[in-house]
This record gives structure tokens, sequence and C-alpha cells, in this order.
């Protein structure tokens, strides 16, 4: 993925004659320049991209975290000279890192995330950019006001682990936030982290679909299921059973249970929140701490839903030992 940039720069090449005069433009074909300092951490980012051909950045332009090749994620829309246009109505606010920071973030990083996969998944499919980011959050809108004859929206920011767009991944954490961070905060930073380069490699058909995890037994009956009902059925996501196609229904679950291997126990087995019961993907925390009778699939045979999604998980667990994961770390991150 990282490479297509550069193939874009060879058929631009291709594409001119010698009279031909080569300038630069604003597209992603842009390549940066390493070390961005002389501080500590940046002797081993440059060892990063030596080895695996990614830029970890803590100096970036805007476009560097919020174009997506086809729009513009950056919240403007408070701005006092936003223009609308189709492509920049974002929900994403961040700036670049505090120097200060970036080697704890790196190094939560590297803890959480590079030293767990095999390095030919680091070379082959982390993205071109790793942005280590401060303030990183998502826009969303809270309600309204009316008063004296105006309406004003109520918006507030959640904070962002992670965020990932075309070709990028960003990470937030590298200010005084850093500070006053908890080690629930680091479970999470690895959940979020994990999840999202777990996507890519999915995305990238790294994982073949293993038979073995539809021998579990488990009945893949199509239902609209939503909230805790999926549990009770042993299933994470609504997109999982397919009307009419069972084999895909299973392919959907095998992926679905990919991602849950990702999520550290410690959130897994911690006190179960409150869900939505139309919530169509539904929480994980607490997952495994969750009691119901026996699995509403029409049988009554002992198991609940959470055995069935305990049976299924452990089987993602085993297979990803196979791939050359470091499935303890995923388990139990080094925080």
């Amino acid at each position: 993925m990282k490479w297509i940039y550069l193939l874009l720069v060879l058929a631009l090449v291709a594409g001119c004659n010698d009279e031909d005069e080569l300038t630069p433009s604003e597209g992603e074909e842009t390549f940066y320049k390493l070390p961005q300092g002389n501080h500590d951490y940046d002797s081993k980012i440059v060892d990063y991209h030596t080895k695996y051909g990614f830029y970890i950045l803590y100096e970036f332009e805007k476009k560097d975290l919020f174009w997506n090749n086809m729009s513009w994620s950056e919240f403007l829309m408070d701005d006092k000279d936003f223009v609308y246009i189709a492509t920049a109505t974002g929900e994403i606010r961040g700036k670049q890192a505090d120097p200060n920071y970036v080697g704890q973030v790196l190094d939560m990083c590297e803890k959480c995330c590079f030293k767990i996969y095999p390095e030919e998944y680091l070379k082959d499919y982390m993205p071109l950019r790793f942005l280590i980011c401060s303030n990183l959050g998502k826009v969303y809108t809270v309600g309204t006001k009316y008063e004296n004859g105006t309406t004003t929206i109520i918006r507030d920011t959640a904070k962002l682990n992670v965020y990932r767009s075309f070709n990028r991944l960003a990470v937030n954490w590298a200010s005084t936030d850093y500070d006053t961070i908890k080690p629930n905060d680091k479970l999470y930073f690895s959940k979020d982290l994990n999840d999202a380069f777990m996507s890519i490699l999915k995305e990238n058909d790294v994982f073949e679909y293993d038979n073995g995890f539809t021998m579990t037994g488990h009945i893949y009956t199509y239902a609209q299921l939503q909230g805790e009902n999926l549990f009770k059925r042993g299933f994470l996501t609504n997109t999982t059973l397919v009307n009419g196609n069972i084999t895909q229904s299973r392919i959907n679950d095998f992926m679905a249970f990919l991602n849950l291997a990702t999520v550290p126990l410690d959130i897994l087995n911690a006190e179960p929140v409150a869900i939505d019961r139309q919530d169509n993907n539904p929480s994980v925390v607490g997952l495994f701490s969750r009691v119901y009778a026996d699995a509403d699939d029409g049988r009554v045979d002992g198991k609940t839903g959470i055995d069935w999604i305990k049976q299924k998980y452990n089987f993602v667990i085993e297979l990803l030992k196979k791939y050359g994961i470091d499935t303890d770390k995923l388990q139990h991150p080094e925080i």
C-alpha cells in the first residue's frame, strides 16, 4: 500500500520527455525527511523507516492528518473563515505532537503494537504515515440552544486514542495529557491501536478463514439481532448474520472475532457496561463477565451465548499464534 505513491511518481516521470521540467505537486506522493530533530527518540524513528519503510512523524502538515484522497476530515464548521464544500465537512481535530512527549508515546506504540506482529507485517502493511499527535479527537453534536432568535449548535469533542484514514494511522497523547495517563488509558490505547492494525491486516487478506472456526457447533440461523441479544446468541455485531448465506455469516463472524482478539483481557473481564437494546455494535467492555441463561438459539444444551463467544475467541487466539502474532501481549499489554 505504502508504495503506491512511488509508483505514481515513476508513472509521472515516464510520461515526461527530456525537455519536460518536473515540479512537485500537492498530491499524495510526498515523501518525508528524517530525522525531524535530534532527540533521543529520533534515531529510533529513523531505524523504523530504514527497516520497515513507514514514516513515524511528529512534525507534519495538516494535509498529512486530514486529507483523505477525496475529502478533508478536519472539523472546520466553527471556523469563521469556513466555506462549506462537500469535501470539507469533517469531524476530526488534532495537532502536531509536543516533542517532549513523543518518546513516551513511541514507547507505548512499541510495547502495545510494533513488537507484537511479525516484522513482515510492519513492512508490508503498516501505512506510509504513522503520525504522533496531540489533542486528537472527534467532534459530535450534543444538542442545540435557541436564544435571542438564534439557534446555536452545541458540540463537544470525544478524545481519540487512534485515528485511521487514507494510508495513515494517527495516535494521540503526545502532550501534557500524558502527565496524567492511567494504566486503564494505556489498556484502551492498546485496544484501539491493535484494532486499527488488525483491520488493515484483514483488508489485505492476511488471514485465511479457517474451517475449524465452524466446528464449534454454533448455529448461524438468520435473525435480526441488536444489543445484548447479539451476545445472548454468541455474536458480536449485527452485520454477522446474512439472510440466506450461512457461509458468509460464518466468515463475517470469524472476522469480527479477529478484532475481539485485540482487546486486552482486563477490558473483557471488567464490569459490564450498559448496552442500548438497539445497539448494532455493543461494547465488549466486561463481555466475559456477562451472565446469561442458555443461548437464545432454539436449543437448551447448557451452553450460553458467552460460552460460544469464549470458545470462538479462544480458537482465534490459537490461530493468531500460528501467524506469528504474540497474543499474550495482545491479551496482557505491557503498560
